[in-house]
Parts: C-alpha cells; sequence; structure tokens
C-alpha cells in the first residue's frame, strides 16, 4: 500500500507541474504586448545581507579615518626582533610550570566526569598563567603617580603637550599633576606611551598601557592576539584558542578570561561598539558582548551598518592584500565560521528569554553569574578608578577619550 500510494502521489505531482508549466495562450496580438506589470514592493523584506557602502555624510567619515588609525595599534606588535627582545624579559619556566600544573588539573577533572577533553587546553592554561604574573610583578596601576621628590599623592592639574623625547617614544599626550605637599609643590609629568616597548621599561600606566603591554607579550609568545576597541572608552584583547577554536576574551585589567559579559552583566554598561583590530584585519565582534541589544546595547550612530561594514571590509582588504590565495581562502572561512557564532550566541539568548517569558514556564532562580561576581570584585577594588556604571575612569577632568588608550 505505501508503494502504490507513492506511485500514486507522484504521478499527480508531475501531472500538476506539466499543467503548470505550460505557457497560457494569448488571445490575441495585443494581449501579448501588454505592459509588465511592475515587480511588488520589497520595503517589507526584513534580514536581506547588508550592501557595502562607502561613507559619505562627514560623521561617518570621521568614523572610518578613526577606525583606519585604531587599526594601526597591533601592528606595533609585529616587529620579531622587539618581540624577542621582550620575550627575555617574562619568566618562562615559571610560566609553563604553572600552566602545565593547571591542564593537568583540568585533565583529571575532565576524566572523573567522563568528558573526553578538558574544558580549557593547555594553550588557555599558559594565557592564565601569563596574565597572573604580569598583573602580580610585573605592571602596575596608576591612577595618580606619586611626587619624584618627597614621594607624596598627587592631584591632577590638566594635560601638557609632549617633550621631544615623550615624542619620540610614543607618548600623545601628558598628564600634569602637582604634589599635594604645600612645601613641595612639584610638578610631576605623566605620559600616556602608546609604544608597546616603552611600556616594557617603564611598566605602569592604566588601561591602555596594560592592554597594550600585554597583547604584545601575548604576540611575543606566539599567540594570535587581537586588540579590542570599545566606543564606551575601554579596550581589552582576545587570543585564538587552538583548543576551543575559537577567539576568547581576555582583559588583563580585571584578571578575566573567557568573561564577555562582564561588562554587560558585571558592570551594568550599555555598549555601542567592539571592534578586533590585527594584524589580519578587522572584525565587529559586538554581538559577542552584547547579546542582549534591547537590555545591553547602546546607541550605534556613528555611521550606518552598511557603512561600518565597508570599513571592516576596506581594512580587511588592506592587511591581507599581499598573502598568499590560500591564506586568504582560510581567513575567510574563519570569518564567516565567527560571523555564525556571534549570530548563535544572540539566537541562543532569545530563546532563553522567550522560553522564560510562556505561561507557565519554570523559572530558574536567579544566581550571580561569573560576570556579576566578577563585576562586583571590580567595582571593589580600591586600585581602580571608575565611574557610576563600574566603568574604568580617568580622575583628571581633561582627558580625551582618545587619550586612554
Amino acid at each position: 500500500m505505501t508503494k502504490r500510494f507513492r506511485r500514486v502521489l507522484s504521478t499527480k505531482r508531475m501531472n500538476d507541474l506539466s499543467r503548470s508549466s505550460s505557457p497560457a495562450p494569448y488571445s490575441d496580438f495585443h494581449d501579448y504586448h501588454e505592459p509588465i506589470p511592475p515587480p511588488p514592493s520589497y520595503n517589507s523584506i526584513r534580514n536581506i545581507p547588508l550592501v557595502p557602502t562607502a561613507p559619505t555624510d562627514a560623521r561617518a567619515i570621521r568614523f572610518r579615518s578613526m577606525l583606519h588609525t585604531l587599526a594601526n595599534m597591533p601592528m606595533n606588535w609585529e616587529n620579531p626582533g622587539l618581540l624577542d627582545e621582550a620575550l627575555r624579559s617574562v619568566p618562562l619556566e615559571r610560566i609553563y610550570a604553572e600552566a602545565d600544573e593547571e591542564s593537568q588539573i583540568n585533565q583529571a577533572e575532565a576524566a572523573s566526569l567522563g568528558h573526553q577533553e578538558p574544558k580549557l587546553g593547555y594553550q588557555d592554561c599558559l594565557i592564565k598563567a601569563l596574565m597572573k604574573w604580569f598583573r602580580g610583578s610585573f605592571f602596575s596601576w596608576v591612577n595618580n603617580p606619586y611626587c619624584a621628590t618627597c614621594g607624596s599623592p598627587t592631584q591632577g592639574v590638566g594635560m601638557g603637550a609632549p617633550s621631544d623625547e615623550e615624542k619620540a617614544h610614543g607618548a600623545n599626550s601628558v598628564e600634569i599633576y602637582k604634589c599635594s605637599l604645600a612645601q613641595c609643590g612639584h610638578f610631576e609629568r605623566f605620559p600616556r606611551y602608546n609604544d608597546a616597548f616603552v611600556l616594557m621599561t617603564t611598566r605602569r600606566g592604566r588601561v591602555g598601557e596594560w592592554t597594550n603591554c600585554f597583547g604584545m607579550l601575548c604576540r611575543a609568545m606566539g599567540l594570535r592576539v587581537r586588540w579590542i576597541w570599545n566606543s564606551e572608552d575601554h579596550v581589552w584583547v582576545e587570543i585564538f584558542s587552538t583548543h576551543q577554536k575559537r577567539w576568547v576574551h581576555v582583559d588583563p585589567c580585571e584578571g578575566r578570561f573567557d568573561q564577555p559579559r562582564l561588562y554587560t552583566q558585571g558592570w551594568g554598561r550599555k555598549l555601542s561598539y567592539c571592534i578586533a583590530f590585527s594584524r589580519d584585519g578587522a572584525t565587529d565582534v559586538t554581538r559577542r558582548y552584547v547579546r542582549n541589544f534591547k537590555k545591553h546595547g547602546g546607541d550605534r550612530i556613528r555611521c550606518t551598518e552598511p557603512t561600518l561594514l565597508y570599513v571592516i571590509e576596506e581594512i580587511r582588504n588592506l592587511r591581507r592584500r599581499d598573502l598568499a590565495k590560500p591564506e586568504k581562502f582560510r581567513l575567510k572561512g574563519e570569518d564567516m565560521k565567527e560571523d555564525k557564532e556571534l549570530a548563535q550566541n544572540i539566537a541562543i539568548d532569545l530563546a532563553l528569554e522567550l522560553c522564560q517569558s510562556l505561561p507557565g514556564a519554570v523559572l530558574v532562580p536567579e544566581t550571580r553569574s561569573k560576570a556579576e561576581e566578577a563585576g562586583q570584585a571590580a567595582q571593589n577594588d580600591p586600585t581602580r578608578v571608575r565611574g557610576p556604571n563600574g566603568a574604568t575612569s580617568r580622575p583628571n577632568p581633561h582627558h580625551r577619550p582618545e587619550d586612554q588608550r
């Protein structure tokens, strides 16, 4: 009976198809030459692919110029000779030993739970060990520098022009501080260096300096690194995990590994743009850090989405123009895979929110996430100067947004 039903159904479908494909006869010549009706309006179609569009208005052109400037930051880490010099400052034996110990613990935990592979690979443990050493004994956080004359605290009084020597070392601006001791009155200069190799000597700073120097050390150890610029005045890095086969969030200032929701759920911030820059190009990774744009998304008004796509493709083509075709195809495949991953992040969160809003849904009791706990710990850290939402801020009101980097 099943075979007979399928045969009858197939015959019916073929007959319907042959009748629908035969052209209808025209009654006369005039009917044949009637004007073709206009196509339907496509204004209601949603989710069509964006077409990259060059910037036209002044604001979008300025944003394009800024992104091209920011894209040069990770290119400063690509000097092999200087990377070898920087690697000599890293206690490799200590870091490898700590990474090996944590890796063995992760493997034992995975085996006890019946998992084939641990959640973190050896490289992931190596990154965490490097970050622990970097924060603990190598780089120091500076809000207001102490007076070099008497060692007393200082107070910010404004900005100053960098000297020729400071310019030569990559300082675009200098903060001026005055000693709080009236008998001293010494003025202390705090150059904001952008050269990671100079920071290897000074070993102090705030968010921009920390991320710049740490990213360069990761490159020195042979890791694939991205520098992440955030329009809300924060920066961090992403490192490609060979074990997890994806880009992983790493914030050396906060000591956080793979906690992309730290800034939204932890700090309570709204993020507009998170752009990743590397020697391979640029990528808009905002969807990794903002899963619910209604709750945690900021206004993306610096340019249109097609214009942002155009600028990102422009930077990618600039970085990859001298690569061999196989390498270009490999990077293109990575871009497509990451875009799918970011889209899945949004879909999963939307599905979870929808399920929890259905009548009769069993809601899981609210618990503090790792991101929220990390954000609370960061807010309680007395060594940071933070804004009202827990974001790292600068104590001097004369700073400009670009000075943070």
